[in-house]
């Protein structure tokens, strides 16, 4: 077995990798009811953030409570500005149990590309107009608490 020990590890112009250090972490808490009745993906919420070098990675993280009362399936994925970040039209992720609150969240790493301020977003949908809930009640109630969206800056 061979072991391999350095004390710093140098580009060839001699500046140091700043290799999985965060950049900065923005949270968007999520203090209100989204009640999802659409058809068609509509935003609910959303967080800009601006990468301070176009080799950044964007880690997008949501979470929080959700209720689905009757009928089909509810919807959900992130957004850049108008881009599905999972390429579909339905959303990444699909909420299918009805009559019961539970957990919803997803986790997408994107790269931007840029050292403008982007907008992330999460969209979501009915498959059917039923209504389904995000943070059904706003904090309080049998849910418990509020959700978040946090996105964090990663340095390559």
């Amino acid at each position: 077995m061979s072991i391999i020990q350095v004390d710093t590890l140098q580009k060839r112009d001699g500046s140091t990798f700043p290799l999985g250090k965060i950049g900065q972490v923005i949270h968007h808490p999520i203090k209100v009811i989204y009640q999802i009745s659409s058809q068609s993906l509509v935003q609910t919420f959303s967080q800009a953030i601006t990468p301070t070098s176009t080799s950044s990675k964007i880690f997008l993280s949501f979470s929080c409570n959700a209720y689905k009362g009757t009928g089909g399936n509810g919807f959900f994925g992130f957004f850049r500005g108008s881009t599905s970040l999972g390429g579909s039209t339905q959303g990444q992720y699909m909420v299918n149990t009805n009559d019961k609150y539970l957990n919803i969240s997803g986790n997408h790493v994107d790269s931007p590309n840029t050292t403008s301020s982007v907008t992330y977003s999460l969209y979501a949908k009915s498959s059917d107009g039923n209504a389904w809930y995000i943070n059904p009640q706003s904090g309080s109630g049998p849910d418990g608490n509020w959700g978040g969206f946090t996105l964090m800056e990663v340095l390559a």
